[in-house]
């Protein structure tokens, strides 16, 4: 199952970790899912959607499917 938000469609990110040196190693940045159960069905949510109250209002139009 890929790390995607169920709201949001956002994802994991590539990154540079950057030692003492300088030296570039890419990285994956993962974002923060956490399960949660809306109106009966279960989703996998992003912290930055549950705290920005996205969540009730995207699923309605997931639900009616409008998008």
């Amino acid at each position: 199952m890929a790390q995607r938000c169920d709201i949001c469609e956002r994802g994991a990110a590539k990154g540079n970790r950057r030692s003492h040196s300088n030296i570039a190693t890419l990285t994956k940045r993962k974002i923060n899912l956490q399960p949660r159960t809306i109106a009966g069905k279960r989703y996998r949510v992003c912290v930055n959607c549950l705290k920005s109250g996205r969540v009730p209002a995207r699923v309605a139009k997931l639900q009616a499917g409008t998008l």
